[in-house]
Protein backbone atom coordinates (compact mmCIF):
# COMPACT_ATOMS: atom_id res chain seq x y z
CA UNK A 1 0.00 0.00 0.00
CA UNK A 2 1.51 3.36 -0.68
CA UNK A 3 1.55 6.38 1.24
CA UNK A 4 -1.62 8.02 -0.70
CA UNK A 5 -3.83 5.10 -0.77
CA UNK A 6 -2.67 5.07 3.47
CA UNK A 7 -3.58 8.89 3.56
CA UNK A 8 -6.88 8.03 2.20
CA UNK A 9 -7.86 5.29 4.52
CA UNK A 10 -6.63 7.34 7.32
CA UNK A 11 -8.74 10.61 6.30
CA UNK A 12 -11.40 7.96 5.64
CA UNK A 13 -11.49 6.17 9.42
CA UNK A 14 -10.99 9.84 10.68
CA UNK A 15 -14.14 11.41 8.92
CA UNK A 16 -16.38 8.34 10.19
CA UNK A 17 -15.11 9.52 13.76
CA UNK A 18 -15.65 12.19 13.65
CA UNK A 19 -19.21 11.22 12.20
CA UNK A 20 -19.92 8.87 14.47
CA UNK A 21 -18.29 12.01 17.52
CA UNK A 22 -21.17 14.47 15.72
CA UNK A 23 -24.10 12.14 16.33
CA UNK A 24 -23.11 11.38 19.94
CA UNK A 25 -22.96 14.48 20.53
CA UNK A 26 -26.00 15.56 18.80
CA UNK A 27 -28.11 12.65 20.49
CA UNK A 28 -27.12 14.10 24.05
CA UNK A 29 -27.60 17.66 22.77
CA UNK A 30 -31.28 16.42 22.09
CA UNK A 31 -31.04 14.61 25.47
CA UNK A 32 -30.35 17.95 27.58
CA UNK A 33 -32.60 19.74 25.38
CA UNK A 34 -35.95 17.38 26.01
CA UNK A 35 -34.24 17.09 29.70
CA UNK A 36 -34.47 20.84 29.89
CA UNK A 37 -38.35 21.07 28.52
CA UNK A 38 -38.89 18.28 30.90
CA UNK A 39 -37.97 20.67 33.85
CA UNK A 40 -39.71 23.44 32.61
CA UNK A 41 -43.29 21.58 31.63
CA UNK A 42 -42.90 19.98 35.66
CA UNK A 43 -42.16 22.95 37.78
CA UNK A 44 -42.18 26.02 35.60
CA UNK A 45 -45.01 25.35 33.80
CA UNK A 46 -46.74 23.44 36.45
CA UNK A 47 -47.20 20.75 35.02
CA UNK A 48 -45.77 18.89 38.81
CA UNK A 49 -48.78 20.68 40.57
CA UNK A 50 -51.50 20.42 37.95
CA UNK A 51 -50.71 16.29 38.13
CA UNK A 52 -50.35 16.62 42.27
CA UNK A 53 -53.87 18.44 42.05
CA UNK A 54 -55.42 15.86 40.05
CA UNK A 55 -54.27 13.17 43.28
CA UNK A 56 -55.60 14.85 46.14
CA UNK A 57 -58.79 15.51 44.05
CA UNK A 58 -59.13 11.97 43.20
CA UNK A 59 -58.51 11.08 47.55
CA UNK A 60 -61.00 14.00 47.82
CA UNK A 61 -63.58 11.41 45.15
CA UNK A 62 -63.03 8.86 47.37
CA UNK A 63 -63.76 9.63 50.18
CA UNK A 64 -67.05 11.61 49.05
CA UNK A 65 -67.55 8.03 47.93
CA UNK A 66 -67.49 6.29 51.10
CA UNK A 67 -69.05 9.29 52.95
CA UNK A 68 -72.16 8.78 50.08
CA UNK A 69 -72.91 5.40 50.82
CA UNK A 70 -72.25 5.87 54.92
CA UNK A 71 -75.29 8.60 54.52
CA UNK A 72 -77.53 6.69 53.15
CA UNK A 73 -77.18 8.69 49.43
CA UNK A 74 -78.53 11.88 51.70
CA UNK A 75 -79.05 15.21 50.00
CA UNK A 76 -75.56 16.78 51.50
CA UNK A 77 -73.58 13.06 50.73
CA UNK A 78 -75.17 14.05 47.21
CA UNK A 79 -73.71 17.40 46.92
CA UNK A 80 -70.25 16.84 48.41
CA UNK A 81 -69.64 13.72 45.63
CA UNK A 82 -70.73 16.44 42.99
CA UNK A 83 -68.57 19.07 44.00
CA UNK A 84 -65.15 16.68 44.29
CA UNK A 85 -66.16 15.58 40.84
CA UNK A 86 -66.37 18.98 40.06
CA UNK A 87 -63.17 19.71 41.09
CA UNK A 88 -61.18 16.37 40.12
CA UNK A 89 -62.61 16.68 36.56
CA UNK A 90 -61.62 20.21 36.24
CA UNK A 91 -58.15 19.64 37.44
CA UNK A 92 -58.05 16.46 34.95
CA UNK A 93 -58.79 19.06 32.08
CA UNK A 94 -56.21 21.23 33.50
CA UNK A 95 -53.43 18.74 33.40
CA UNK A 96 -55.12 17.56 29.73
CA UNK A 97 -54.14 21.26 28.50
CA UNK A 98 -50.74 21.25 29.52
CA UNK A 99 -49.50 18.46 27.64
CA UNK A 100 -46.02 17.03 28.26
CA UNK A 101 -42.57 17.12 26.16
CA UNK A 102 -42.99 14.43 23.33
CA UNK A 103 -39.72 13.96 23.36
CA UNK A 104 -40.17 11.80 26.59
CA UNK A 105 -40.46 8.47 25.23
CA UNK A 106 -44.26 7.33 26.12
CA UNK A 107 -45.17 9.91 28.84
CA UNK A 108 -47.87 11.82 25.98
CA UNK A 109 -49.60 8.46 25.16
CA UNK A 110 -49.51 7.52 29.33
CA UNK A 111 -50.96 10.52 30.39
CA UNK A 112 -53.35 10.68 27.83
CA UNK A 113 -54.67 7.07 28.76
CA UNK A 114 -54.79 7.84 32.49
CA UNK A 115 -56.79 11.36 32.13
CA UNK A 116 -59.06 9.60 30.02
CA UNK A 117 -59.99 7.21 32.19
CA UNK A 118 -60.44 9.54 34.99
CA UNK A 119 -62.58 11.62 33.06
CA UNK A 120 -64.61 8.72 32.13
CA UNK A 121 -64.82 8.20 36.06
CA UNK A 122 -65.99 11.47 36.55
CA UNK A 123 -68.82 11.31 34.46
CA UNK A 124 -69.92 7.90 35.97
CA UNK A 125 -69.80 9.46 38.51
CA UNK A 126 -71.83 12.31 37.56
CA UNK A 127 -74.58 9.41 36.72
CA UNK A 128 -74.41 7.73 39.95
CA UNK A 129 -75.47 10.97 41.64
CA UNK A 130 -77.98 11.54 39.11
CA UNK A 131 -79.06 7.83 39.24
CA UNK A 132 -78.99 8.44 43.17
CA UNK A 133 -81.68 11.74 43.13
CA UNK A 134 -84.33 9.30 40.54
CA UNK A 135 -83.92 6.88 43.53
CA UNK A 136 -82.25 4.28 40.90
CA UNK A 137 -80.27 2.58 43.65
CA UNK A 138 -79.34 -0.51 40.88
CA UNK A 139 -77.98 2.11 39.05
CA UNK A 140 -76.00 4.01 41.55
CA UNK A 141 -74.51 0.93 42.24
CA UNK A 142 -73.32 0.01 38.66
CA UNK A 143 -72.20 3.14 38.14
CA UNK A 144 -70.13 3.65 40.76
CA UNK A 145 -68.98 0.34 39.93
CA UNK A 146 -67.61 1.66 37.37
CA UNK A 147 -66.40 4.52 38.20
CA UNK A 148 -64.39 2.95 40.64
CA UNK A 149 -63.08 0.39 37.88
CA UNK A 150 -62.08 3.69 36.14
CA UNK A 151 -60.10 5.41 38.94
CA UNK A 152 -58.63 2.45 39.87
CA UNK A 153 -56.93 1.85 36.47
CA UNK A 154 -56.51 5.65 36.09
CA UNK A 155 -54.35 5.48 39.53
CA UNK A 156 -52.18 2.45 38.05
CA UNK A 157 -51.92 4.83 34.85
CA UNK A 158 -50.72 7.45 37.29
CA UNK A 159 -47.82 5.29 38.36
CA UNK A 160 -46.86 4.19 35.05
CA UNK A 161 -46.80 7.75 33.82
CA UNK A 162 -44.01 8.76 36.85
CA UNK A 163 -42.21 5.64 35.59
CA UNK A 164 -41.35 7.14 32.18
CA UNK A 165 -40.52 10.39 33.63
CA UNK A 166 -38.25 8.45 36.26
CA UNK A 167 -36.69 5.90 33.49
CA UNK A 168 -36.15 8.71 31.32
CA UNK A 169 -34.36 10.64 33.62
CA UNK A 170 -31.72 7.76 34.46
CA UNK A 171 -31.33 7.08 30.63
Amino acid sequence: MNARTRAAIAGALLAVGALSACGTVHHLAAKISCAAKLHTWEHQGGGQAKTIAVGHALTAVGKADTALSGAHFDAASLRTVTSTTATMLAAVQALNADRPPACVPHLAADLHATLAKLTAGGQEENMAVAAAKAKNFAAVSADLRLAGADFEAGGRDFTKTGHDITRYAKS
